[in-house]
């Protein structure tokens, strides 16, 4: 295959999954078909089957492209910055940012991992974990260390930070509006993280794990 050939190829390939893309945020997964995709690309179905193989894989593809820019978005953020507590608020904004501005369609597939075929959802689920809570905990880890956050469970906190980021994106368009874009992170922001951050010896409750 000539250079030529291989650029079409991938250029075709970049198409139709940025249309797979559209089209599992519009529809989900069960509600989405190969055909579907094929024609909002502008290609024949068995094309699709070149590139990818299945739906499955497919759908695979896609979601693990989203995650993968969220990952290198927080990588971006995150350069350079060493505070703890500045360090979480920028998680918590990028990642929001992320779901609801960059990947709106990332909130919809991650909803559907219960539904998936086990072996996909797994697969799907562990990328998030390694692209960003695992990023979340090691914040939350590095910051108990040096006595800027209580000492709860790193894993338990990244769960809990991430999981009131994913209701907030699942609440109806409506209340989405009503709410407006920055209310959900300085909830976030002003009740869950500050709630992390250790008190002053003298002042600092009584806590045990």
């Amino acid at each position: 295959m000539t250079t030529a050939s291989r650029a079409v190829q991938e250029s075709k390939r970049e198409e139709i999954l940025a249309a797979a893309i559209r089209c599992f945020a519009e529809r989900g997964y069960e509600g989405t078909s190969t055909r579907e995709i094929a024609r909002e690309a502008g290609a024949k179905p068995p094309l699709l089957f070149y590139h990818f193989g299945s739906k499955g894989d497919l759908y695979l593809a896609a979601v693990l492209y989203q995650l993968e820019r969220l990952s290198e978005a927080l990588t971006t953020a995150l350069a350079g910055v060493d505070d703890d507590l500045e360090r979480l608020r920028t998680f918590v904004q990028v990642y929001y940012d992320h779901f609801t501005v960059h990947e709106p369609g990332l909130s919809v597939c991650l909803r559907e991992l219960r539904v998936l075929p086990r072996a996909l959802g797994d697969q799907i689920a562990d990328t998030h974990g390694r692209v960003a809570t695992s990023v979340l905990q090691r914040i939350v880890a590095d910051g108990i260390v040096h006595g800027i956050f209580r000492p709860f469970d790193p894993w338990a906190c990244a769960y809990a930070v991430t999981g009131i980021l994913q209701g907030f994106m699942r609440l109806r368009a409506s209340t989405q509006e009503r709410l407006g874009p920055h209310a959900p992170v300085q909830q976030v922001l002003d009740v869950y993280c500050a709630g992390l951050v250790a008190a002053p010896a003298a002042d600092r409750p009584p806590y045990s794990t």
